[in-house]
């Protein structure tokens, strides 16, 4: 977890030498201006197929082409990392595995008790990042997501999509605590989708106005009775921005909002445990992640 003051003790970056690398980098390479980055272990994992391997089984020298060492992978991730953070105080370490992507960079989350995992997304035409998503639920520590469009390097607007849990209290503590770290005070939306539904269901003798405006009244008083309870008392309270929930999923409509107002960040809030000791993300998290191609998002857990 991401300490109260937003430091990160110990990040780790999965690599697979597409341009999410890149992007990554180039992100944490702005990111760290900010934000203090103690250690930050890049990792690939090499997922070898059976069929080659005993193909070139008899024959070493073709499998070693076939194949980089260990030491050759490290070497191109060093290339790669201080191309953008040689200049920077984050203490970086490289880490090569052999078997499956999944299983080995969540075995090294657990071990290193990581504090962030920093997830890359290929754009649409390199592949479905399926290995990214499955990360994403699974992980056990905070996450960083950087898409392929994120071109903006600023933090001058965050987003946080509220729902009045315990979950989008955890988002919004985090967007406050990276603001205070900020030379600027960055402007902070609180976004919370609602639904309006048929009074004639309830059979309350009311017209559908006096209805929306007694529900709008109800749900005001709750996002204040929230930054009475979560917000931290050295931030100033935001506006709630409202959407009513039509044709699309609350996610298309926070989706749709971040597209027209263009924050610098979004801020999400993940789910506890499960019985398999296992983190989920909750189906609007995923969902606004699956649409995301343009705004960096952190997921805090």
């Amino acid at each position: 977890m991401l300490s109260k003051n937003f430091r990160i003790r110990e990040g780790l970056l999965a690599l697979d030498y597409s341009s999410a690398d890149e992007q990554c980098l180039r992100y944490l390479q702005f990111l760290q201006q900010y934000v203090r980055i103690d250690r930050l272990e890049l990792m690939h994992v090499v997922k070898k197929s059976g069929f080659f391997e005993q193909l070139f089984a008899a024959d070493a020298e073709r499998m070693r082409k076939l194949f980089p060492s260990a030491e050759e992978q490290r070497q191109r991730m060093q290339a790669l990392a201080e191309a953008h953070l040689g200049q920077t105080n984050i203490q970086l370490a490289y880490e090569v595995e052999n078997g499956q992507p999944l299983e080995e960079l969540l075995e090294e989350l657990e071990e290193q008790r990581t504090d962030l995992l920093v997830l890359g997304k290929k754009p649409l035409a390199q592949g479905a990042g399926v290995l990214s998503r499955n990360l994403a639920r699974r992980s056990p520590s905070s996450l960083l997501f950087v898409p392929p469009l994120a071109e903006q390097l600023k933090l001058g607007r965050f987003m946080v999509p509220v729902d009045f849990s315990e979950n989008s209290a955890l988002a919004l503590q985090a967007a406050c605590a990276l603001a205070r770290r900020l030379p600027q005070p960055p402007q902070i939306d609180c976004v919370h989708v609602y639904r309006m539904p048929d009074p004639h269901i309830y059979n309350i003798n009311q017209t559908q106005a006096e209805f929306e405006e007694l529900l709008l009244s109800s749900t005001k008083e709750a996002y204040e009775n929230f930054l009475d309870s979560y917000l931290p008392k050295d931030m100033p309270r935001m506006e709630l921005q409202l959407i009513q929930r039509g044709r699309l999923s609350t996610a298309g409509h926070l989706y749709d909002w971040a597209e027209d107002h263009r924050p610098d960040l979004i801020f999400l809030g993940a789910k506890g445990h499960t019985a398999l000791k296992t983190l989920w993300l909750g189906s609007v998290s995923e969902k606004i992640i699956q649409l995301n191609e343009a705004f960096p998002c952190f997921i805090i857990r």
